[in-house]
């Protein structure tokens, strides 16, 4: 079947390039298109040798046998139109990856964040302790040789992947090990409810054919996963009813203490997999992982004052990422900075349907902006602007709409003081204006 030409409509995100790279490491044909070839994934496909078209056109599809497509392709695409008009095989992204990695020894990380983290995290325990195991993640690991995209394939028959919930696609693995992080109802837009969203997570939740791993600090989760009465899960946690109990520091080199959630949620996978491993082996992998990009990356400083990005996006991202920072500025021993923020919401339905959390959660920096929500695979709503969210912002924290993001970068720098932490949040394109935020801090 390597022979066989394989196409990605919109070969540039995150999800649909780290697959890319993983057929093409496995010996397909693998080509794709992208609106652009500025995106930085187009770039490292490009230099690893593969064929991408600028633009979606029917002819793209010459000689190609598969076509493989992600949620955000709509059905006018021209590209998705002559695929069905030529009967092609057509691929969701999440049956794509099944393919390759549901006859190995899976581990899927599944949870509404944390995700990306996570399964890096395992990813690379596992390699450190001599498991050349597979695995697809949203971003890569920092100094990842191994991976340009976050996607490998590795000679063992073992993979990790980040089981994505948005679309309920996560329901096409057959994992061996599940690990469930946080249950937080997300991305209505597609399931309607709640308890459709519940439901795909209890179907989730009964494929693992070993372990259901499982943070049970949220009572109302724990209480969830127990009532499908599953033969085999751990509940892991701080709260004393857990199964195991986060007693100590694990020694990584990541922030937060949802980070060292993450952590023993890793500890625990390991110790399933290879239960003969020395725990000190397990710590020592742990405390080497460098972290993955986009996942409170430290971007630069100017004197003092120091700039992180972080994809949070949602509320509870939102909160665990200013609090984390909030726990680095009491390390420093002075605790003279202040923590500010910009934050650009992604998805217009996702800001109407979080809107009060996340003005919430902003609330807990000392200073905030917003701009534009980052509209991804929606259409523009005009009505949804950052006033959405600001209007419920405690008037004790000073704040500022400002709806174009450069002149909202901008702004963020100006605002610097010394021994500052900035943050840019969201899981949009605030990323890429590191230059324009550190340019504008007047902090010596």
């Amino acid at each position: 079947m390597t022979n066989k030409v394989i196409h990605f409509i919109g070969i540039g995100g995150a999800g649909m390039a780290t697959l890319a790279q993983m057929y093409y490491n496995k010996g397909y044909k693998v080509q794709g298109s992208d609106q652009t070839d500025i995106n930085n994934n187009v770039k490292a496909l490009q230099k690893l040798g593969l064929k991408v078209f600028v633009g979606h056109k029917a002819s793209n599809l010459d000689l190609v046998n598969i076509v493989v497509i992600s949620t955000a392709i709509k059905s006018d695409n021209p590209e998705l139109i002559a695929a069905k008009k030529q009967t092609l095989p057509i691929w969701h992204r999440a049956k794509a990856l099944a393919q390759l990695v549901n006859l190995d020894y899976l581990f899927a990380v599944a949870g509404a964040h944390g995700k990306t983290t996570t399964a890096a995290m395992l990813a690379f325990t596992l390699q450190e302790l001599g498991v050349d195991c597979s695995y697809s993640f949203g971003a890569n690991m920092i100094n990842d040789c191994r991976s340009v995209t976050g996607g490998y394939v590795g000679k063992d028959k073992v993979a990790v992947i980040e089981a994505d919930e948005s679309d309920g696609s996560f329901l096409d693995f057959t994992p061996n090990v599940s690990i469930i992080l946080n249950i937080e109802a997300d991305h209505l837009d597609y399931y309607k409810s709640e308890t459709n969203f519940l439901a795909a997570f209890a179907k989730f939740a009964t494929k693992a054919s070993n372990k259901v791993i499982f943070c049970g600090d949220d009572k109302k989760v724990y209480n969830f996963i127990k009532s499908l009465n599953l033969s085999e899960s751990l509940s892991y946690g701080t709260a004393n009813y857990n199964d195991i109990l986060l007693k100590k520091p694990l020694g990584i080199k990541l922030a937060g203490k949802h980070n060292q959630l993450n952590a023993l949620s890793v500890f625990i996978s390991v110790k399933q997999f290879l239960p003969n491993i020395v725990n000190a082996k397990v710590y020592k992998a742990l405390a080497l992982f460098p972290g993955t990009y986009r996942r409170f990356e430290f971007k630069g400083s100017v004197g003092s004052v120091r700039l992180f990005d972080d994809y949070a996006h949602l509320p509870s991202e939102i909160q665990a990422t200013i609090l984390a920072a909030r726990d680095l500025l009491k390390s420093d021993g002075q605790n003279k900075g202040k923590i500010r923020v910009l934050f650009q919401s992604h998805l217009f339905s996702r800001t109407l349907n979080f809107a009060q959390g996340f003005a919430q959660a902003l609330a807990l920096a000392d200073e905030v902006i917003v701009t534009d929500v980052y509209a991804a695979r929606e259409s523009i709503n005009p009505d949804v602007t950052p006033s959405t969210i600001l209007q419920y912002m405690s008037k004790t924290v000073p704040h500022w709409a400002i709806r174009d993001r450069v002149q909202a970068a901008e702004k963020l720098g100006s605002l610097a003081k010394p021994n500052d932490i900035l943050l840019t949040l969201g899981a949009g394109d605030l990323n890429i204006l590191d230059k324009q935020i550190l340019n504008s801090i007047n902090v010596r």
